[in-house]
């Protein structure tokens, strides 16, 4: 005989989640960056409450909800200022709609990362231009970055003491520099304009992935792409996008290479193609298709009396060229941050020597403090080249 066993409850039952959050692993110091939540509700109406986002005692953000139907869903978004390095617990609370069987889902941790690490940043050019001292002035206010600016003539001979480097312009025909930046093996944002030599960009190909024609200079509308995710876009960047100029663009087509992640795309007469994108290959790289940033800021703070839109794109732009995890020499990572009681806590960790070589030789101690300032003293293990920590 077969029998048929239910599981489960069909009925709909009274509840306000939190469906899920999102926000960036990581920021760094003294950026701004957001944490958004999809809230779902289900016989909820009349329901007025508010989210609250808080870390420990502080309250960073509270957001009205007002429920008006049996069904809701909103997605909600606060603005964090990452004023202090370290791992930050973030928070988020609903508060019980009243006769909920499940209260548990009206809460979320969130774990970011904020980094006190200065990058330095070489902005090259082929020629003097307002793009370069919008970019500087963006990545100035970050307060985390380090930025030289030079000009073609004086490019300089080595890119060993930089983080990423920033072509605008370059490489062009008088200044083949595209094999320097090859074998530098360091992240780069290509900005082509009416100087860049799109066939000494295509020889870069192995490491961008991208595919570039030239054509004459023409004005190209930019719009935003909803299916951007590389980071977390800021708050008004739509509003602020809807009233953007065309850039100066010299490009005929531009393909994106595989994983290609498109913030803008472009109208031009061959179709709609990226313009501005990022992409993770055997570096980081970047690629803006046109020219013209400077103008982007000043539509921003005539429309918005500010340039914090533009300027967020540029230093997440930057911050992923950075965020090249093979340049540091030593790392720990969790993996998660949320454990449950009783579940043992088990860490990883790895060591490069001059070489880029994995080895272990070194012993590793590692300290653990709760909340309360209680320490405790671990030494990890070998594990193959790598070291691991079970802390039970």
């Amino acid at each position: 005989p077969v029998y048929t066993i239910a599981f489960g409850d069909s009925t709909r039952e009274k509840d306000l989640r939190i469906a899920r959050t999102y926000a960036n692993k990581t920021a760094t110091l003294n950026s701004v960056f957001e944490i958004k939540a999809d809230v779902v509700a289900e016989l909820c109406r009349g329901y007025s409450g508010t989210a609250v986002l808080s870390e420990g005692a502080e309250t960073i953000g509270s957001i009205s909800i007002p429920i008006n139907g049996d069904r809701f869903d909103r997605t909600l978004a606060f603005a964090v200022k990452a004023n202090k390095a370290g791992v930050h617990h973030y928070v988020l609370v609903l508060p019980d709609a009243g006769s909920e069987n499940n209260i548990t889902n009206n809460k979320r941790d969130i774990f970011v990362e904020v980094t006190d690490e200065h990058k330095r940043i070489l902005i090259a050019s082929a020629a003097p231009h307002p793009d370069v001292k919008a970019i500087r002035e963006a990545l100035g206010t970050a307060g985390t970055y380090e930025v030289t600016v030079r000009d073609a003539g004086d490019f300089p001979a080595s890119l060993s003491d930089y983080d990423a480097v920033i072509l605008h312009g370059l490489p062009s025909g008088r200044n083949r520099i595209e094999t320097q930046v090859a074998n530098a093996g360091k992240p780069f944002w290509l900005i082509l304009t009416q100087s860049t030599d799109i066939t000494a960009v295509n020889a870069l190909k192995t490491l961008t992935r991208a595919g570039i024609s030239g054509s004459g200079i023409h004005e190209a509308p930019m719009t935003l792409h909803s299916a951007f995710n590389a980071f977390t876009l800021p708050q008004k960047i739509q509003a602020v996008a809807d009233k953007l100029p065309p850039l100066s663009v010299s490009v005929g087509n531009v393909m994106g290479g595989p994983g290609a992640n498109v913030l803008f795309t472009m109208r031009t007469p061959a179709g709609t193609m990226p313009a501005w994108m990022l992409q993770y290959t055997t570096l980081p790289t970047a690629i803006l298709a046109g020219e013209g940033l400077w103008r982007w800021r000043l539509y921003e703070y005539k429309n918005t009396d500010g340039h914090d839109v533009i300027d967020e794109c540029i230093r997440q732009t930057v911050a992923f060229l950075c965020t090249n995890n093979k340049e540091k020499p030593f790392g720990v990572s969790l993996p998660r941050q949320i454990w449950s009681d009783q579940e043992p806590v088990s860490l990883n960790a790895y060591l490069l020597n001059a070489n880029r070589e994995q080895v272990n030789t070194p012993d590793v101690t590692m300290t653990i403090t709760d909340s309360a300032g209680h320490k405790d003293e671990y030494t990890m293990e070998r594990s193959g080249t790598g070291y691991n920590l079970n802390t039970g």
